[in-house]
């Protein structure tokens, strides 16, 4: 595992990487995980963006399968404390892509997929399918 964290006046921002790998069994394993992003917070707004990518591969018997996939979260909300706290503008948008879907694998979950989160007023919000 290597990497920063650092915060901030309100910030806060990270890159860390991590790599495991093993056999048991006769299967062997390797995986990469890296996680980065940023992220600040007023009184009255937050904002930044999160990302993580993991890829890697299972080894069996001679076959090897390998995968990778990404998922990214953007933020920018603006929201209220008093009277009553809640969002009252702003976009959350979350992706998921396959970088490398599993050679065979089939099913909705490795299809690509985004939805965002759009505030026209507090506690009103539109729900729709992202690119």
């Amino acid at each position: 595992m290597n990497g920063s964290v650092s915060a901030n006046n309100g910030a806060v921002s990270w890159d860390v990487t991590a790599a495991v790998s093993g056999t048991e069994s006769g299967v062997t394993v390797n995986v990469n995980l890296r996680e980065s992003g940023s992220l600040t917070v007023t009184s009255t707004k937050v904002s930044g963006n999160a990302l993580l990518d993991l890829s890697g591969s299972a080894s069996n018997g001679g076959q090897t399968v390998n995968f990778g996939v990404s998922v990214a979260a953007l933020v920018d909300l603006t929201y209220r404390s008093s009277p009553s706290s809640c969002i009252t503008s702003g976009d959350l948008e979350v992706k998921r892509v396959w970088t490398q879907v599993p050679q065979g694998a089939s099913g909705s979950e490795f299809t690509n997929a985004a939805v965002k989160l759009t505030w026209t007023g507090c506690n009103t919000f539109v729900v729709a399918h992202s690119q």
